[in-house]
């Protein structure tokens, strides 16, 4: 279907989607999070229809500045938190009695798209996968689940979809004994709009790699290519070669799941080597898995590369120190959603005591945790020394905008980025030059820098400001000098000042210090950075430059995996291969030096090591 852009009336193709309208049936699963109770999801439609009905009662005037209009107004009558708003669309709504779908789409406008024009999240060119599975299956099977939904609910049927369709495309398509694995499970849990390609690309890899045809390949490609089921069936491999002890951990769901999105890498693998002596003491080295889009494959080569390193370093290592090795790989590291997760749940267990055959390890027992992430890129290498707190969960945008000025300005006293005058200048940063009506878009630059000079705001100070911004326009008559100013004064008060003026800065102290963000000494609220420098953590450098690596500057590092375990006092080294430099890389020597590294730790194993790396900045 051709529609027209509302902006510059280019035509644009729109995939045609049989199961969004299919007989008496609609489906809505892209405009909601279906996994919301049938009550909450109803009543935020039926206050969407209505209000959308009596906003335009014509749906010739609907245009994208009366939209936004129509989103604020929305907003007051039905007031949603941010976290549901990520997965529920304010234009999702009854299209007739029985019928839901886009309160917006070019079908009902018209032939007009204008949705990628309002802040909304939506993919309005997306295919759905769903579609796709289902212009494959037998026309019998079709007839068959149409039947099995006769009566169902708009929100029943889309759950059918979402969830029946990739079960009875198994069904026909791929082995049947994949309809219990594990991985066909992760795959298919994926419920974003734009990854149809996706979804057929790894039902089909899975196929394939279950396959007794399945051509092998060198360790790096396989990673490559098949991800985490490869990763799994080469850790059982090394377990039963050198009788090491593997344990996989299927993390909660909570921690992987929210809304309709999930983390890519739903388990932690720990691949232990018991010491030869009994002992606690362990090293740890680790990196994460699965940090692509698909929720199959790796994808990145540099993940693979480096996955395969620390599996080939299991071979130089299994049962023949004074120390126990625990290799882990921990899943997402990045994920927008939901980051980090593998390490918080790791840090927990050891925190709790972990249990590993007859031994039980704890954060104090930990000697050295090595996380890789992508080596091997070149010769030269890098430790991160400090690290940002990582929230613990959802930051809101004004949460994230506190901590990134915290942490971008850390020598500036806490007390100056904090307060009334921080909380104007997010409400200017995010206001967009369209907002501003006709004319006063093109002064938008000036108008931002001087509303922050002279912030925190006031009345006072914005009627200045407005009447001084016009004294450098000629050509205007004193009317429209007038006229220009008050929509000019009303547009900032709409959207900066009074936005402000009801935000509290302490409660938003309050919620950094609940996520982790702030700590809190005494009566005092802090800013606060872990930092992993000592002896120990930088002998490892010294022995990488003997071998002929080179050591980059310090650096700050954001969500990163060994963030929990150095802010629970666990002696952490990141070590990272850096791409600005030459591209020959000497593997043996990288082995190495990692190995004379390890082998100084179990001689220093019984001196005292610092752990306490919390650094206070305020």
């Amino acid at each position: 279907m051709l529609v027209r852009h509302y902006r510059n009336g280019k035509k644009i193709h729109l995939s045609p989607v049989e199961l969004c309208h299919l007989n008496s049936f609609s489906c809505i699963g892209c405009c909601i999070n279906l996994y919301e109770k049938d009550s909450v999801l109803n009543e935020f439609m039926r206050i969407n229809t209505e209000r959308f009905k009596s906003f335009f009662p014509d749906l010739k005037t609907v245009n994208p500045t009366f939209l936004k209009e129509y989103l604020r107004e929305l907003k007051k009558v039905n007031p949603r938190d941010f976290i549901f708003l990520m997965y529920n669309c304010y234009f999702a709504g009854f299209l007739e009695k029985d019928k839901v779908g886009c309160l917006i789409h070019p079908l009902r406008l018209n032939g007009v798209e204008m949705r990628d024009l309002v802040p909304v999240n939506c993919v309005p060119r997306g295919k759905c996968y769903r579609d796709v599975l289902w212009d494959k299956l037998p026309p019998q099977v079709r007839e068959g689940f149409i039947l099995k939904l006769r009566g169902s609910s708009c929100l029943e049927y889309s759950r059918e979809v979402y969830n029946f369709i990739p079960y009875l495309y198994n069904c026909h398509f791929l082995k049947p004994e994949l309809t219990e694995n594990h991985y066909y499970n992760i795959v298919i849990k994926d419920h974003g709009i734009p990854v149809c390609s996706k979804l057929k690309v790894n039902l089909e890899l899975l196929s394939e790699f279950y396959s007794p045809e399945k051509k092998e390949k060198s360790q790096e490609e396989m990673l490559y290519k098949y991800g985490e089921p490869y990763l799994e069936e080469r850790l059982k491999e090394l377990s039963k070669e050198y009788n090491l002890i593997l344990r996989t951990i299927k993390l909660p769901e909570y921690l992987v799941k929210d809304g309709d999105e999930y983390v890519n890498g739903e388990h932690i693998y720990l691949l232990f080597a018991p010491s030869a002596e009994r002992t606690e003491k362990t090293i740890i080295m680790g990196t994460n898995y699965n940090n692509a889009k698909e929720k199959l494959s790796c994808n990145d080569r540099k993940i693979a590369r480096t996955i395969s390193f620390l599996l080939d370093s299991v071979k130089n290592l299994y049962n023949k120190g004074k120390v126990n090795y625990l290799w882990v790989f921990l899943g997402a590291e990045k994920d927008i959603i939901l980051p980090l997760r593998g390490s918080y749940y790791l840090m927990n267990m050891l925190k709790a005591g972990l249990k590993i055959d007859s031994i039980t390890i704890r954060p104090s027992d930990i000697l050295v945790y090595i996380y890789f992430q992508e080596v091997l890129q070149s010769k030269s290498h890098y430790s991160v020394d400090y690290h940002i707190p990582s929230p613990v969960t959802y930051l809101s945008d004004m949460e994230e905008y506190y901590k990134v000025n915290f942490y971008t300005h850390i020598s500036k006293p806490l007390i100056e980025l904090t307060g009334p005058k921080s909380i104007s200048k997010y409400f200017i940063d995010s206001i967009e030059d369209e907002d501003f009506p006709g004319l006063l878009n093109i002064i938008s630059g000036t108008l931002k820098k001087r509303l922050t000079e002279e912030s925190p705001l006031t009345l006072e100070k914005l009627d200045n400001i407005c009447k001084n911004l016009f004294r450098d326009i000629f050509g205007l008559t004193p009317e429209e000098e007038d006229r220009y100013i008050k929509e000019l004064k009303d547009c900032l008060i709409e959207k900066i000042y009074t936005p402000a003026c009801n935000t509290d800065y302490f409660r938003i102290e309050e919620d950094l210090l609940a996520k982790g963000i702030l700590m809190k000494i005494t009566d005092r609220i802090c800013r606060f950075i872990v930092t992993t420098q000592s002896d120990y953590t930088e002998e490892f450098f010294r022995i990488l430059i003997k071998y002929g690596f080179l050591r980059d500057s310090k650096q700050y590092a954001v969500s990163m995996s060994f963030y929990h375990m150095a802010a629970g006092g666990v002696p952490c080294i990141c070590v990272c291969g850096s791409e600005a430099k030459e591209k020959t890389v000497d593997k043996e020597n990288f082995h190495k030096a990692l190995f004379d590294y390890l082998k100084y730790m179990e001689k220093e194993r019984d001196h005292k090591i610092d752990r306490d790396f919390i650094k206070i900045i305020d």
